[in-house]
C-alpha cells in the first residue's frame, strides 16, 4: 500500500501541475472558480485508496469541525436512505454493504441521487482541499480523452471543442486509473467497489 500511497500524492501534484500550465499558457478557460460548486452535488465514488488520504486530512482537522462533519455525514446518509430506498437496500445495508457485482454500477436509481459533498462547506469551499480525489482533480479542468460526451456542471458542456479549453490529461490516464480502480487482492481479475465519500465518512464515524 506504501507504493500505493506515494504515487497517489505523486500523481495530484501532477495533475494540479498539467492544470496549472495549461491555464498559464491558454486564454480560453471553464467558467470554474472559488465557490463554484455546481459539480459537488453528484453522485459519484472514489476508491478505498483515495479515502485513506482524506482520512488523514479529517484526522488533522479541529475536534468541531470532525464533529460537524460526523453530524453532516448521518444527515446525507439518512436522506439517501430516505430518497433512494431501492439503491440503498440494495447496496447499502449492512447485510449488502459488501456486495461485489456490476449490478452496483447499473442500478437505476444510482444515476438519479443528486446528494451535496459531506466536505463542501456553507461558503461552497472544499474542506479538503489539498486531498480532494481524483474526480474533483480531472473533471471540469482537464479532459482523459479527445472527445467527451454529455455536461459536466449546468454551465460546462462537452463535446469536440474540449481541447480547446481543458487540459489535456491522457498522458496521465493509466496512472489515474491505477489509483481509481484498486483490484480485489481475493479476485485479482475484479476491481474493488468502489463508495460514495459520505458513506465512507459515515462509516469512519459510526461503524468503527
Amino acid at each position: 500500500m506504501k507504493n500505493f500511497y506515494t504515487n497517489a500524492l505523486t500523481l495530484y501534484g501532477q495533475i494540479d501541475e498539467v492544470v496549472e500550465m495549461h491555464y498559464n499558457t491558454h486564454k480560453k478557460k471553464p467558467p470554474c472558480a472559488k465557490g463554484c460548486a455546481s459539480c459537488c452535488s453528484q453522485f459519484f465514488e472514489i476508491s478505498e485508496l483515495e479515502f485513506l488520504l482524506i482520512s488523514e486530512a479529517i484526522d488533522a482537522l479541529p475536534s468541531e469541525k470532525r464533529n460537524a462533519l460526523a453530524s453532516r455525514a448521518q444527515t446525507l446518509f439518512s436522506l439517501f436512505k430516505d430518497n433512494w430506498p431501492s439503491f440503498y437496500s440494495d447496496f447499502f445495508t449492512p447485510n449488502t454493504i459488501n456486495l461485489l457485482t456490476d449490478d452496483y454500477y447499473e442500478h437505476p436509481q444510482r444515476f438519479k441521487v443528486v446528494i451535496p459533498c459531506v466536505f463542501l462547506s456553507n461558503e461552497g469551499l472544499c474542506e479538503i482541499y489539498e486531498r480532494r480525489p481524483l474526480t474533483c482533480r480531472t473533471t471540469g479542468v482537464g479532459f482523459q480523452q479527445l472527445i467527451n460526451f454529455g455536461a459536466v456542471c449546468n454551465y460546462i458542456k462537452i463535446g469536440i471543442t474540449t481541447p480547446l479549453w481543458q487540459a489535456d490529461l491522457r498522458p496521465l490516464r493509466p496512472s489515474i486509473d491505477e489509483i481509481r480502480w484498486l483490484t480485489d487482492p481475493d479476485h485479482p481479475e475484479l476491481f474493488k467497489r468502489q463508495y460514495p465519500m459520505f458513506y465512507y465518512v459515515y462509516d469512519m464515524f459510526y461503524n468503527d
